[in-house]
Order: C-alpha cells, then structure tokens, then sequence
C-alpha cells in the first residue's frame, strides 16, 4: 500500500520546481510537507491577511480573486501542481489575493519556518520562486486583454540585462570621439576651435544618450509569456514595430535551451520552442531553464488530463451501463464571443467598419488607411477640383471674371469623372477584399470589381502558430499591420489589418473553441463505442447463460 509520504514523494518529482533535486532531497522537503483540506466554496486566506504558508495544490482547484470597486474580479484558476503564498514569504508583504476552493481541494503547504529552510537548503529554489513571485505582480500590471477566461499566465520573462548592456557598446562607440573634443576643449588652439569643439562634444552626449534610452526601453517591451494554453513571445522595438508570436501547447513537440559560456555564467540563453513544422525563437531569455521547465510541466498535465479524460470517459460509461449511479462532471466553457454581431450605427460607420462578428464567425476588412493609400491621388484631384471650382464661382460673383459660372460647372464635372470613378472603384475593392475566420475555416478572399476572384482557405485545425506585426510608427501609431498563421507545409497573411492584436486573438479563441468541441465529440464517441460493446458483452453472457440453463 502506499503511504501519503510516497505518494508526496511521487507527486513532487513532477513538478518543475523540483525537477533538479535528488530523489533523497526530495524526500526531505516532502517530510516537512503538511496537508489541509478544502470544501469547495471555503475560504483559504483574504486579500491583506499575513502570509504565514507557501501552499501546493495536490488536487483540486482554487479560485485566486480580489476585490475591486465592490466586485470580485477574477485572477486565475489553479489547478492540481499549482503552487501559491509565496509572493508575501518572500517580499514580507500581506496577501495579494483571496482564496477560495472551486472544489473540494486537497493543499500540501510549508509554514514560514519550513518555507526558511527550502530557500536555504536550494538557491536554485529561492530564484524560481522570485520569477515566479514577479510574474503574478507584473500580470497585475500588464493586465493582458487578450487572455482567454480559462487561461493562467505560468511565467513572465524579459531579455536578460546582458541584452542591454551589450547594447550600450553602440553609444559608447559614438562617445570615443568625445576623448578627443575632450583633449581640445582643454587645450584650444584657437576661440573659434573651442567653441565648435563644445558644440559638437554635446550633440555627440545628447545622442549618446537618446541611444541608450532608446535601447533601454526597447529591452525592457520585450515578453516571453508562457500560460496553460500557449508560449507568446511579444516583442515591440520603439517607433518601429510591435508583433506577438504564440505557438498554442497542443502544436508543442519539444522545447530546448541554448547558451553560450557568457550565458551559462549569467543564466541567460535562447529558447527554442519547436512545433510540427517550425519553430519559435526566443533570444537572450532570463532563466532559460526555468522558462523550459516550466513549458514542459504543462505539456506534461496536458497528456496527463487527456489520459484521465478517457479512463473518465470509460468510467463513466461502465457504471451507466451497470445502472450506477454517476455524476456528470461539468464541462469545460469556452468563453463567449466579444463584440455583438452588428452595430445599430449610422451608415457611413457600416460601410468603413473593419471587423464584424456573427456567433463565431469574425469577418475583416483592411485597415481604412490601405484604402487611403491607394486613392490619395485621385482625392488630391478631387480636392483640388472642387477647391478651384469654388474659388472661381466666388470671383465670377464677386468681379465677374471669366469663365462664367456654368463653363465652371461644365469643366468641374468633367474634371470630376476620373477621381469620383477611381476613387469608388478603390472602395468597392477595398470592400471586396475580406478575410474570415469561422469555426472551423480561415478564408482569404481577394476580389477585382469587375473582374477575377481568388480565394484561399484552410481548415482551422491545422493552424499550428500564429503572429502578428505593427511595423513604423503610422503603423504603431494607426493600429494595423499583418497577422500571419502558419497551417503546416503553407501559411496564410491577413494583411494591413486593424488592431491585429485582436484578429489575432479572434482566431486562437476559434481555435480553442473548436479543441474543445472535438474533444467533447471525441469523449462521446468513445462513450458509445463503449455502450456498444458492454451491451454486446452482456448479450453474449446472458446468451451463455440461457444456453448452460437449457
């Protein structure tokens, strides 16, 4: 039989936090282990309370909450491997949160004395701890819009300080001009030698120092995000571009680490997170290791909740078929579609609208800035059309010059049938051009007016990562850019996009949607399957039976 040491035994060598100990260190920390039990809906610890424990849930789930403007707002849901409480042992700070079981929920947990004693016993421990202290403050900071309802952020990484240092030898390059203007300035040859050396010795500081603020803020924009649905690098270069690239944990086949002798003796490397047909490449990551233990924990519970699923599955249906009672275990929410599927707006908003949602289906129009960039020669023309047409009407009234009013109004409306024409076919192609995501499809559709039609598609399951990007800063500054998705041996681009960041999180929400549906089908059929066979062993067995009783 096995005791409830070994079997805390087993379930921390599990665990990324303790992936690098021993078998025998292990066995120390899970001695000190205690256990407390919750009823679902019972309450842990509130927001501002002592953090006296560092908790780990071994089954269950808790709900982490706080209390804003007299609301709950939630935080997370953890799950069975989680671990809480350390935030406020480590920074001696009251708790950040509140508590509360979602079901009835098992907890091991060390009180500060023990807590003490894990830090002291393994610096390695004391350092994972710390990022993952700083990643639930800055998920509290950042607040990502585009996270789903059910998903958890894991880890929060930037690059490494190495990055920017590193950086800085570029205004330090600029800067060696300086010892010499310095050496002049001290020993002018000439007044006008001097001040020119002055002038130049501060231009040459000034950049310097725009550089490193440059560099400075472009290291600190970078993200590496790993949550218990998909690993997000999200990297901005300031006035230049912005772009997010995920790879969802299903799409996962590996993840490695790279490091360089500098980058061993200052924990920082490359992260390669591998997929079925490429890869994402995440430079100069802090805690490389971490960020890999971290992903391959949760590649881990994935496998882990799809083989309990099944042996759930056929639980379920052996005592259904024996007359058992059973329990229907409640099901998993995909959260609801954003916006409301058609505005009641005004007419001119309908036809310029860049994104309307039917259910689940999201359809797109280009950025209205493609369009302007397309007809901004002929509504010159138009402009200055009208513009002189007005001019010359208002001298003809005012001084009766020449032309006269309806030669004005005869030139004018000729003037006006190249722009107004190129200007409204430039708009129906504009409007022609859609992209759209439905529940199990992702379509590209280009249009001439008048003329030919191409349509690319691609089935919604095989879509195996995604990005998108803002480049220059009418891009950053108008919110539009690209958004590309890669389905396997092929990828398609939806270009000049509105607020890509959010076409991009239209698609991952299809696409978990639809994971979802596929596996609550699949749990169906193989509940059936099941029926049909214990009903066929039945039928056989009382077969048996009546033919040995004859």
């Amino acid at each position: 039989m096995v005791t409830a040491q070994e079997e805390r035994k087993t379930f921390l060598q599990d665990l990324q936090l303790f992936n690098e100990f021993e078998e025998e260190q292990i066995e120390n920390i899970a001695k000190r282990l205690k256990a407390h039990k919750l009823e679902k809906g019972e309450s842990l610890f509130s927001e501002g309370d002592d953090g006296d424990n560092f908790y780990i849930i071994q089954s269950g789930l808790v709900r982490v909450w706080r209390q804003e403007n007299q609301e709950e707002v939630d935080l997370a849901i953890l799950e069975t491997g989680d671990y809480f409480g350390e935030e406020a042992l480590l920074f001696y700070r009251p708790r950040s949160a509140s508590i509360t079981a979602a079901e009835d929920t098992t907890l091991l947990y060390l009180d500060e004395t023990d807590f003490q004693w894990l830090l002291e016993y393994s610096p390695d421990i004391r350092e994972n701890l710390n990022a993952i202290a700083e990643t639930h403050q800055k998920a509290r900071q950042l607040r990502f819009t585009w996270l789903g309802d059910s998903e958890v952020i894991h880890l929060i990484l930037q690059r490494h300080v190495a990055h920017f240092l590193i950086n800085l030898v570029k205004p330090g390059l600029v800067l060696l001009p300086e010892l010499l203007l310095v050496y002049i300035i001290l020993n002018p040859p000439t007044p006008a030698t001097l001040f020119f050396s002055q002038i130049l010795s501060v231009i040459l500081l000034f950049v310097a120092f725009l550089m490193t603020i440059w560099y400075l803020i472009d290291w600190r924009n970078d993200y590496f995000i790993v949550t218990n649905q998909r690993v997000i690098w999200i990297e901005q270069v300031l006035l230049q571009s912005a772009s997010r690239q995920e790879a969802p944990l299903s799409t996962i086949q590996s993840v490695n680490v790279q490091t360089s002798l500098l980058g061993r003796m200052m924990d920082y490397g490359k992260v390669i997170v591998r997929t079925y047909t490429g890869s994402l490449d995440m430079e100069n990551v802090e805690t490389p290791k971490l960020m890999q233990g971290v992903i391959e924990e949760l590649l881990l519970r994935v496998r882990k909740k799809g083989r309990k699923s099944k042996l759930d599955t056929i639980r379920y249906t052996i005592r259904k078929n024996l007359g058992y009672a059973v329990v229907d275990e409640e099901k998993v929410v995909a959260r609801e579609a954003i916006p409301p599927a058609v505005d009641e707006v005004g007419l001119m908003w309908k036809i310029f609208k860049t994104r309307v949602v039917e259910e689940d289906t999201f359809t797109y129009h280009k950025h209205w800035f493609s369009l302007l960039k397309k007809s901004w020669i002929p509504v010159t023309i138009l402009i200055t059309i009208i513009t002189a047409a007005v001019w010359l009407i208002w001298r003809n009234f005012t001084t009766a010059a020449y032309p006269p009013i309806f030669t004005t109004l005869m030139l004018s409306f000729l003037g006006l049938v190249y722009p107004v024409l190129s200007i409204t076919y430039q708009i129906l192609d504009w409007r022609n051009d859609l992209y759209r995501v439905t529940k199990d499809q992702i379509v590209d559709r280009e249009k001439k007016p008048f003329s030919t039609e191409t349509i690319n598609s691609a089935p919604l399951k095989n879509v195996l990562s995604l990005k998108h990007k803002k480049e220059g800063i009418l891009g950053i500054l108008l919110n539009y850019g690209s958004v590309e998705i890669n389905v396997g041996d092929a990828s398609l681009t939806f270009d000049d996009m509105h607020n890509p960041a959010l076409v991009q999180q239209d698609i991952f929400y299809n696409m978990e949607k639809q994971k979802l549906a596929a596996e609550e089908s699949e749990a169906e059929t193989e509940r059936s399957r099941m029926m049909a066979w214990l009903k066929t062993y039945h039928e056989l067995r009382e077969t048996e039976e009546n033919s040995a009783q004859s």
